[in-house]
C-alpha cells in the first residue's frame, strides 16, 4: 500500500480541508489519515499534514505528494519547501486547487502561480465548471476528451460537452495536446506529428496516466474525486525497506510478517497484515513494547517514536533497512 502525503497550508485546519475536498471520500478513521472505502488494499493511505510538519524525512518516505492550494491564501514557504523536496526526489506529485470560485483568486491565477513558483511544466487537463450562482463547482470539463464530469446532482455523470465548450477551450486543448505529445511520444511519432500527422486521443490519454505528469486539478466539495481516485490507483509503492532474516532478503511489502519503520517522529509506515501478535519497538537505546495510539494497514501513529525506530514481532531476528536512493 502506498503512502500519499497531503500537504495543507499552515493557515488551514486539516479537518476543514478534508471535509471540503474529500466529503464521503474515505472512512473517517483518524483526524489525519484516510483510506478509500473501495478496494482499500489497492488504494493509498492519505496522510494529511500541515506544511510545517511536512519534514524532508516524511516527504522522502512518501510514494506521492498532493499539495493543496487554497485560492484565497496562496503559497507559503513551507509548502514550497515540501514541493521542492518532492521534486528533488522525483516523487510523483500533483496540485489540488480549491476555493477558486469565490475567493480573490480564480483557477487560472492559481495555475499561473504553480507554473511560476513550483512547476513550469505543470499541465491542466480539467477546468472547473461553476454552478448557476457561481458559489461552488458543479463539475469539471475534460479538455482532452471534451467530456463533462457533472457532480451537480451529487452523483457523478460523465457526458460529452457541447461544441461551445470545445470552441471556448480550443487554445487550452491545443496547448495540452502539444505538451503531452512532447512529453510522451517517441521521436518517430513526434516527428510525424510535427509534419502534420493528427494526434490520437487514446495515445494522449495513455501518456496522461504517467506518474511523471504534474497536473493542477480543480477540486471542491467532492467534485473531481474520480480524477483523484484514478491518480491514487496509479501510484505504486516506491519507498520500500528491505527485510532480512539470515540469508533471505525481501521487500517489506512482500514479507509475511507485520513490520514498521518510523519515517518521522510519531509516524510509522507499516507493512503486512495486522495481527494480534505482540510486537516490539527497537530504538537506538534498546527494545521496548510497541504501543500505537492508532494503526491502519499502512500507518501507525505512535507518539514518542523517532525516525529510524523499527517495529518487529516479538522474538524475531529480522533486520529492516530503509531504501537508499
Amino acid at each position: 500500500m502506498s503512502l500519499i502525503t497531503v500537504c495543507v497550508s499552515d493557515m488551514l485546519e486539516i479537518s476543514s480541508v478534508k471535509d471540503v475536498i474529500f466529503p464521503d471520500f474515505a472512512t473517517r478513521i483518524s483526524p489525519i489519515i484516510e483510506i478509500p472505502r473501495t478496494d482499500p488494499q489497492q488504494f493509498s493511505n492519505l496522510l494529511f499534514v500541515k506544511a510545517r510538519d511536512a519534514t524532508p524525512e516524511l516527504i522522502t518516505a512518501s510514494d506521492g505528494l498532493l499539495l493543496v492550494i487554497d485560492g484565497g491564501i496562496g503559497l507559503s514557504p513551507n509548502e514550497m519547501a515540501a514541493w521542492n523536496h518532492a521534486a528533488d526526489n522525483t516523487i510523483p506529485r500533483n496540485v489540488l486547487a480549491f476555493n477558486v470560485q469565490s475567493s480573490r483568486a480564480d483557477f487560472d491565477e492559481v495555475v499561473a502561480i504553480v507554473e511560476r513558483v513550483l512547476e513550469p511544466d505543470a499541465m491542466v487537463r480539467y477546468l472547473p465548471i461553476e454552478n448557476d450562482d457561481e458559489t461552488q463547482f458543479a463539475g469539471i470539463y475534460d479538455v482532452l476528451t471534451g467530456d463533462i464530469h457533472d457532480y451537480s446532482t451529487g452523483v457523478l455523470e460523465i457526458r460529452h460537452g457541447d461544441p461551445e465548450h470545445m470552441s471556448l477551450t480550443a487554445d487550452k486543448r491545443e496547448a495540452l495536446f502539444e505538451e503531452l505529445a512532447h512529453h510522451g511520444l517517441d521521436d518517430e511519432s513526434l516527428k510525424a506529428h510535427e509534419l502534420g500527422m493528427p494526434l490520437n486521443i487514446t495515445t494522449l490519454e495513455r501518456i496522461w496516466t504517467s506518474t511523471d505528469i504534474i497536473a493542477v486539478i480543480p477540486i471542491d466539495d467532492g467534485v473531481g474525486n474520480d480524477v483523484l481516485r484514478s491518480w491514487l490507483k496509479a501510484i505504486a509503492p516506491r519507498w520500500l525497506p528491505s527485510v532480512t532474516e539470515g540469508e533471505q532478503t525481501t521487500f517489506a511489502n512482500e514479507a509475511n510478517v507485520r513490520v514498521g519503520l518510523c519515517v518521522t517522529d510519531g509516524l510509522i509506515r507499516m507493512w503486512g497484515e495486522p495481527k494480534d501478535e505482540a510486537r516490539v519497538l527497537k530504538t537506538k537505546f534498546g527494545t521496548e513494547t510497541f504501543v500505537a495510539d492508532f494503526e491502519t494497514i499502512g500507518l501507525a501513529i505512535a507518539p514518542g517514536t523517532h525516525t529510524g525506530d523499527v517495529v518487529l514481532p516479538v522474538g524475531s531476528n529480522l533486520a529492516l533497512l530503509a531504501p537508499n536512493f
